[in-house]
């Protein structure tokens, strides 16, 4: 399981700091604790080149800088504006977490220098490391100083960046990378349209990255479900990481949590665009128990009803669901800004665990100007809670 600390989605705003300046901007958010600061020490600046500072929407966190500029940013939770402790009270440690991730998209000088610092009743504990480009891993167990590694109850966090040029910073987040799910992959297709017998295969197993195409009007009946252990799937489908559709999240107030009662999650191939409405194309699932027979349509578009069984229909990048099924090398053929597609599924009516369980799928109504293949990657039975 993973707590978004902050996606920099939310919170906007926009500032510029003079050389030998330190400012300090307070943003409201749905961020941890609500409130974040971002405080920027312009130290360094040859050409007096001010430090550029702008949050919000899909550019996230952008601190803009000339070459030769050395900045110290801050981005802090935890602490009012009169500078008290506001208090975070959080447990790090829930849901088994064992780390903090960042995720930085550019980072113009190749590196830069990485300190958390975590506040707590007892104390203060902080751990540092020179970060690059991608996803960096602060595990606890890193963590020293005269808190220790108690993380049960938080006052405050500050996340430390020395740079030098312009860095991009995605997201903050907590997770465990210690398996806390399974998913059960199909490991047989049956009743199969005979034009695409030839790429049965690609669908069985793990997604790896070639597909099964579904023409429209066309049929193929997934079965024999087996499976292992990921982190829980909302740590791919989370809001950081969605770029069209529907993210998921794990819900802790009254309503019904759509990871705790997703049954099926389909991923399919889109290139460089989701069909309308931001995933999958139209189609249709049939879902057997023996016991039971549910239908399932999918239409894409966006404003269209829905069949209440759909929890979630979205679109991610190629790398982050590379990275989550450690999909290896080249030879998945998926490039890191390609758009793979989710269907996330309930059927609590259905007993997905029986080994009897199956899932056909056809394609879309053949004869209509917008309907294309399905580039099937994988399908997959989630246990409850995954």
């Amino acid at each position: 399981m993973s707590v978004l600390f902050d996606d920099f989605t939310t919170g906007s705003d926009s500032f510029s700091v003079p050389p030998v300046t330190i400012e300090t901007h307070y943003q409201q958010g749905s961020t941890v604790g609500g409130v974040r600061s971002i405080t920027v020490n312009n130290s360094v600046s040859p050409k007096g080149t001010p430090a550029i500072v702008d949050i919000g929407g899909t550019g996230r966190l952008r601190l803009t800088l000339d070459a030769e500029q050395y900045t110290r940013l801050e981005v802090t939770y935890g602490i009012n504006p009169d500078g008290t402790v506001a208090d975070l009270g959080l447990n790090l440690r829930e849901s088994g977490a064992d780390r903090f991730r960042t995720t930085i998209s550019r980072l113009d000088d190749g590196s830069v220098n990485f300190n958390i610092s975590i506040g707590t009743p007892t104390g203060y504990t902080s751990a540092g490391k020179n970060a690059s480009t991608g996803q960096t891993d602060f595990l606890f167990s890193e963590f020293a100083g005269p808190a220790g590694q108690d993380f049960t109850h938080v006052s405050f966090i500050v996340f430390v960046f020395t740079v030098r040029g312009s860095m991009t910073l995605d997201s903050v987040e907590t997770l465990s990378m210690a398996p806390s799910a399974e998913i059960a992959w199909s490991k047989k297709v049956v009743d199969v349209p005979v034009v695409a017998d030839g790429t049965a295969v690609n669908v069985l197993g793990e997604p790896d990255g070639p597909v099964f195409v579904i023409n429209p009007g066309r049929t193929a009946t997934f079965t024999d479900f087996g499976g292992r252990g990921y982190p829980s799937i909302a740590q791919l489908l989370a809001s950081h990481h969605v770029i069209f559709g529907d993210s998921v999240s794990r819900n802790c107030g009254n309503g019904a949590d759509p990871v705790a009662i997703a049954d099926v999650i389909a991923f399919e191939r889109n290139g460089s665009a989701p069909a309308p409405g931001g995933g999958w194309q139209r189609c249709n699932f049939t879902f057997s128990d023996v016991a039971k027979r549910v239908s399932v349509s999918w239409t894409e578009g966006e404003g269209v009803p829905r069949d209440p069984h759909i929890l979630a229909n979205g679109s991610i990048r190629g790398a982050d669901y590379k990275r989550f099924f450690e999909v290896g090398g080249d030879d998945s053929s998926i490039t890191d800004s390609e758009v793979i597609s989710y269907l996330l599924i309930t059927l609590p009516e259905m007993d997905t665990d029986n080994p009897a369980f199956t899932v056909a799928v056809t394609g879309p109504p053949p004869g209509e100007t917008a309907s294309l293949p399905l580039d099937v990657d994988a399908i997959g039975v989630l246990h409850r809670g995954a």
